[in-house]
């Protein structure tokens, strides 16, 4: 199983140029599930299902800009929004469920896209820990689980050790500590099989100059097995311009599953 991430940047600079682009190149890379962030509009979303040929598209909230495309049939979906908010941010946060049919396996797939500015990882944080309670609902380590998209945060950050379980969670809710650890991390597929990191926020990418931020990789694939699943591979995807303009400000991971 091939699966990818990117944040599409879909009302960005150049949308109408990029978007053909965007599509031409999924179609090439023809990833069984496509795990996808900031599409928010059916038409659009549309256009990539026809240029990948997948039966499946999984849309969240209107809002949330969360589309997954997906070459197996859907056994069920639901999309939620964070109750945790940036005052920063005049939106909210979203994560998607969908529950596939693998051959003989039901697999979990959750897409989300937590807040972005630096300085608020306790924001991510609270982020993460909804979803992760929900995928613990939903999922709880019962059939492989995989979660992709923009986390907006290095792999050295509290929130993404935690999720591979190397760091404990430190909360304070109405005057009381909490304390959490993913007692069933996940692994990070890019970082398992990459001896070096590499940035899928990029200056290599003339649209990141638009916004002071640094270079790194904030966009991610992380599965949880249940059985044997292994990561075969994992490598960034529209890396590379096309007629001279890239897909998207993000660069996208593609990893591989068996």
């Amino acid at each position: 199983m091939r699966v990818l991430t990117l944040n599409c940047w879909s009302e960005g600079q150049d949308f109408e140029k990029r978007w053909p682009l965007l599509a031409s190149e999924l179609a090439k890379i023809k990833p069984d599930v496509a795990c996808l962030q900031e599409v928010f509009h059916r038409n659009k979303a549309s256009v990539l299902q026809k240029a990948v040929g997948h039966s499946t598209l999984v849309l969240g909230e209107k809002k949330s800009g969360l589309a997954l495309l997906a070459n197996y049939p859907k056994i069920a979906s639901r999309s939620v929004k964070f109750k945790t908010k940036s005052p920063n941010e005049n939106y909210s946060r979203y994560a998607l469920w969908v529950r596939l049919s693998v051959g003989k396996t039901q697999w979990d797939f959750f897409v989300t896209h937590l807040s972005w500015r630096l300085p608020e990882t306790h924001i991510r944080q609270r982020q993460l820990i909804e979803l992760w309670n929900w995928i613990e609902e939903v999922n709880g380590g019962k059939r492989p689980c995989v979660l992709a998209g923009d986390m907006n945060s290095v792999a050295s950050s509290d929130e993404m050790r935690f999720l591979a379980g190397k760091q404990w969670l430190y909360l304070s809710e109405d005057g009381i500590a909490r304390v959490l650890k993913a007692h069933q991390p996940f692994r990070d597929t890019f970082a398992e099989v990459n001896k070096t990191s590499k940035h899928t926020w990029s200056y290599k990418n003339p649209y990141t100059l638009r916004a002071d931020l640094p270079e790194r990789r904030i966009d991610y694939i992380w599965l949880r097995p249940s059985g044997k699943q292994t990561v075969v591979s994992s490598a960034l995807c529209f890396n590379q311009p096309m007629k001279k303009t890239f897909a998207s400000d993000h660069f996208g991971v593609v990893t591989k599953v068996k």
